[in-house]
């Protein structure tokens, strides 16, 4: 009967565990020792499917589970069945928590020097192979952390020669290492921000991300932050399929305010998307708005009797001049209608007693807040 053993979940995949069982039928005793490795570690194919690793296999003439040749068991993956100059590939990507090595048999038939087998590692040939080759173990070092695996049938032009076609089996991806098989995952390409600067200095965050995971997206959420304040988060739903290796635009509904002069950190990430691989989740961009910096500005400050607001402006507009105290109590507010180029307008009618506040400019293209102090004369 079937002994079910559990294991602690300290136990690191690809570790090796020991197991030594008694079997007491007295007289009769029988003590033996099993060995097995933790986790998701070989890949023999014999499940008929792509689908226990995730395999991602998209090529236009994919690889296919060939059942009748094997190195190990009944089935192998075969390359895809390519015409002259065609080229089909099986990828995988993964994540090892330590520096370790990958194993695998495989088996060519091709025209020699002309149609070849070969295997990528993070985009690097490693070997490639062709002619009449018998099942061969093949042995990679692999680099700690995040790598790319590609096995790759190619063919020239002309003519061909044995099954056309390359083999893998039994391939044993680690020794010791936790290896993580990245199934999802979103990356953030490109951070195109603001594309456009709205009323009152609003700004649209606009984001390109990129699946890198095996499984075809339709929806993902992300946020953004500004400065290192509360973020924003949306979800994306119902966007058009997304298929590994390719991007979708999107624009987030709540606009960020970069209304005042200085520099933003804005910050998008991607959250709950049952990621595999967090560490191209994250970009950051920072820009500088120094356009309103440049063409306004309030004269003199501090100042006794009355002020100078100077604004030079690209368009005609209607922009709102207030007072404020420290308390946030709008004291004074005007409005004025500006046109294009200089505009100097003298504020000299507040009543203010000597102290320190805010005078906030708004139109349609600006927004900005300016501390002022009055001083006795």
């Amino acid at each position: 009967m079937p002994i079910k053993v559990k294991l602690s979940d300290l136990v690191l995949s690809g570790s090796t565990i020991k197991v030594l069982s008694t079997l007491d039928c007295s007289p009769l005793i029988l003590n033996k020792l099993f060995s097995f490795r933790v986790g998701k570690i070989r890949e023999s194919f014999e499940a008929s499917s792509f689908n226990i690793f995730p395999w991602i296999n998209i090529s236009s003439i994919p690889w296919t589970i060939s059942g009748t040749i094997s190195y190990d068991g009944n089935i192998s993956a075969r390359s895809g069945a390519i015409g002259d100059k065609g080229t089909t590939t099986m990828m995988l990507r993964n994540f090892y928590s330590t520096a370790d090595s990958i194993k695998f048999f495989y088996k060519v038939s091709s025209e020699f020097n002309f149609d070849f087998f070969s295997f990528k590692l993070n985009g690097v040939e490693i070997f490639k192979s062709s002619g009449e080759i018998d099942w061969t173990q093949k042995v990679i070092a692999v680099p700690a952390g995040l790598n790319k695996m590609e096995w790759i049938y190619s063919k020239d032009y002309g003519q061909k020669s044995g099954s056309d076609c390359a083999w893998v089996d039994m391939i044993d991806f680690a020794g010791s290492s936790a290896v993580n098989y990245i199934q999802n995952d979103l990356q953030m390409a490109k951070i195109i921000t603001p594309v456009q600067k709205d009323k009152s200095g609003q700004g649209t965050i606009t984001v390109k991300v990129v699946n890198m995971g095996k499984d075809i997206l339709n929806s993902f959420n992300l946020a953004y932050e500004i400065n290192n304040h509360t973020p924003v988060k949306q979800k994306f739903d119902n966007q058009h399929l997304i298929p590994f290796g390719d991007t979708s635009t999107v624009s987030f509904t709540t606009k960020a305010d970069l209304s005042k002069s200085g520099i933003y950190k804005i910050v998008t990430y991607g959250y709950d998307n049952n990621d595999d691989y967090l560490l191209n989740d994250t970009l950051q961009v920072k820009i500088e708005n120094t356009e309103i910096q440049d063409s306004l500005g309030i004269y003199p400050n501090p100042f006794s009797d009355q002020f100078t607001v100077y604004i030079n402006s690209r368009t005609n507009d209607n922009v709102e001049i207030s007072v404020t105290n420290i308390s946030g109590v709008k004291l004074y507010s005007i409005e004025r209608n500006i046109v294009i180029g200089k505009n100097a307008m003298v504020i000299s009618d507040t009543r203010l007693l000597p102290a320190l506040y805010y005078v906030r400019i708004r139109g349609t293209f600006v927004n900005k807040t300016i501390p002022l102090l009055k001083v006795n004369k």
